[in-house]
């Protein structure tokens, strides 16, 4: 009994070695029995095209689904219609070859792809999945900090700009203000070409009071005395009859 025991010791811990590799390889993000995927990650500009790789052991009769963020996708879709390239079926399950190709991108194609491969029979197995950034062909990838950061420089400057504009456009409409009253000024008040200066108006001076004396005052004093306004009664004459 000593001795089987003393056999069967060193099988056990090697079994218990197998065991922590298993477990130690399922947790360090590798891909699942039978599934290779990748690269883990691309960044593309839109209009580019990306290639999702994916391949499997099993043979046989095998179905394949790419999922996007958790959803499969439908190859057969209109919004993939001609942007999708794949290997046709017999080299699919000769090969074991699930790759496929996404061209003419856009942002809204951004998201973590997965492979799943799932033999007739047998359990679904899923890649560990490739993240696909994709971003505006104006922009460049990883690049939004700096590209915020210039455009809070371009507002700064166009607002900087504006404001110079504006206050040349103040001194411009004042200084000709000025320049006008100068100008009129010197029309006004500087002899010399008068041909083109416009005439003052006429000015009439009040009529000069005449000075009345003694006599005049006597006359008009004994044109209206005795009047009144008022006309004398004319006296009737009768005449006696012989």
């Amino acid at each position: 009994m000593g001795a089987d025991s003393g056999e069967r010791t060193p099988s056990r811990c090697v079994l218990a070695w197998v065991l922590l590799a298993a477990a130690a390889g399922a947790g360090d993000g590798s891909d699942p029995p039978g599934v290779t995927q990748w690269p883990p990650a691309i960044q593309a500009l839109s209009g580019q095209t990306v290639t999702l790789n994916c391949s499997f052991a099993a043979r046989g009769v095998t179905v394949k689904t790419w999922l996007k963020d958790g959803a499969a996708l439908d190859l057969s879709s209109p919004r993939y219609s001609g942007r999708v390239a794949q290997a046709d079926a017999q080299t699919f399950r000769a090969r074991g070859d699930a790759t496929i190709h996404l061209s003419n991108l856009s942002v809204c194609d951004s998201g973590r792809y997965v492979c799943r491969v799932q033999p007739l029979g047998s359990a679904a197995a899923l890649g560990r999945g490739t993240q696909v950034t994709v971003t505006h062909s104006c922009e460049k990838p990883g690049s939004s900090g700096v590209a915020q950061v210039d455009l809070l420089w371009l507002m700064a400057g166009a607002g900087g700009s504006a404001l110079v504009i504006f206050l040349l456009v103040i001194a411009i409409v004042v200084l000709s203000r000025k320049n006008k009253a100068y100008a009129r000024l010197i029309r006004d008040y500087v002899p010399g070409d008068t041909a083109n200066r416009p005439e003052a108006p006429e000015r009439r001076l009040p009529p000069t009071p005449q000075k009345r004396t003694t006599a005049d005052g006597y006359i008009q004093c004994r044109g209206h005395e005795g009047n009144n306004g008022k006309k004398k009664p004319k006296k009737k004459i009768r005449v006696n009859p012989e």
